[in-house]
């Protein structure tokens, strides 16, 4: 399935057929970034600070040209060695020029459009576009298009800057790299984000010094707009292999277990690690209880991801395989997906339906997408 994009500039000073190198740069700097993140936001990972490696070799885009018109850069997505699947940047492309042209018919942002990727893009345009220029965005995968329009109302809507509100609890998973005891604060490096953690002195002695240089994660409470400065901490914990640094809303961590009753799911984990080895009464090994933890941290995500668009995925039932990895398997309508974990990050899968029966090695991308097969029947 051949992809094109355009990103069509039409500016007042610049010739048919041409665009200033200046304005390229930028444009080709600010579209690939969030698509890199957007791309990040579908494999489950946090996109909110560092734009992580596991994203950056999906999102590649080349420049084929410079078309008829006024300042139309062309571009291509790379191949990225997952060629029976889709591709992801086509797929990020899509998500980012849905979601502007939604705002333009709806005035409000759908869920799967990122604030951190809104920013990118409005900081992009911003920068090439006067208040007379208008900017468009579109997508042709296959016998299927997407535009939008980027005009002086949706750049500044792009750059309204997200805010966290008084008294906003955050979910925050980062190393300890300060403890300051005379100040009763310590510091954490939460990705990119460095955030001041405000804590009375009893509980920074009692609870905090003991993980000093340790990765934790923590529950607190906004005390500035920007998420820089929290306090009235909770649930203060080492952080377990599976989970990635970043901060989140309560919404976004959360949006998975609501909808997928992945409580459940999440319980059935705890119950499994217990298993000793042998516990099939031959030589079975014991469930590696980071790979359970890894494997409820996926499918959480995943459907988190999922119901962003729409989409509600049914509650895998969980199982632990003989050599002590996971297994999540669904039975739904005529269609069946068993995926396999042997360790964090390692993914294998049978899939079966009328005319479908294959299995094989999955990457982190394409398991995501498989599920995303299971749960609507659509191409992967």
């Amino acid at each position: 399935m051949s992809s094109t994009f355009r990103v069509i500039l039409d500016k007042p000073g610049i010739p048919d057929g041409a665009v200033s190198v200046e304005d390229a740069s930028t444009l080709l700097d600010g579209f690939g970034d969030a698509i890199a993140r957007t791309v990040q936001y579908h494999l489950g990972l946090p996109v909110r600070g560092r734009l992580r490696k596991e994203a950056k070799p999906l999102a590649r885009v080349a420049l084929v040209g410079v078309k008829e018109g006024s300042g139309v850069l062309e571009l291509q997505p790379l191949p990225t060695g997952h060629d029976r699947f889709r591709n992801p940047a086509v797929v990020a492309s899509i998500d980012l020029v849905s979601a502007i042209s939604e705002f333009g018919e709806s005035r409000t942002w759908p869920k799967y459009f990122q604030p951190i990727v809104r920013n990118r893009l409005g900081k992009t345009f911003a920068d090439v576009m006067s208040d007379s220029a208008v900017l468009s965005l579109e997508v042709e995968d296959g016998n299927s298009s997407y535009q939008c329009l980027i005009n002086k109302e949706v750049k500044e809507a792009l750059l309204e800057p997200e805010t966290f509100s008084s008294e906003e609890i955050l979910s925050i998973v980062g190393e300890i790299y300060d403890i300051n005891v005379e100040g009763s604060y310590f510091k954490v490096k939460a990705g990119p984000r460095k955030i001041t953690v405000e804590v009375d002195p009893k509980q920074l002695l009692m609870e905090v010094d003991s993980l000093r240089w340790e990765r934790v994660s923590f529950a607190a409470v906004a005390l500035d707009s920007k998420g820089r400065r929290v306090g009235k901490i909770s649930d203060l914990r080492l952080a377990e292999e599976s989970e990635h640094d970043g901060v989140e809303k309560p919404e976004e961590r959360e949006r998975g277990k609501a909808i997928t009753l992945f409580v459940a799911l999440a319980e059935r984990a705890e119950e499994l690690k217990k298993l000793d080895k042998k516990w099939d009464s031959y030589r079975a090994s014991k469930p590696r209880a980071a790979t359970f933890d890894f494997a409820v941290e996926f499918a959480d995500r995943i459907g988190g991801l999922l119901a962003d668009h729409g989409v509600y995925l049914p509650e895998p039932f969980l199982v632990p395989t003989f050599e002590g990895g996971a297994q999540l398997e669904w039975n739904y309508r005529d269609r069946e997906l068993e995926i396999e974990i042997p360790e964090m990050d390692q993914f294998r899968y049978l899939r079966v339906a009328e005319d479908i029966e294959e299995e094989g090695a999955l990457s982190r991308w394409e398991a995501a997408r498989m599920i995303r097969w299971l749960a609507t029947g659509e191409e992967v």
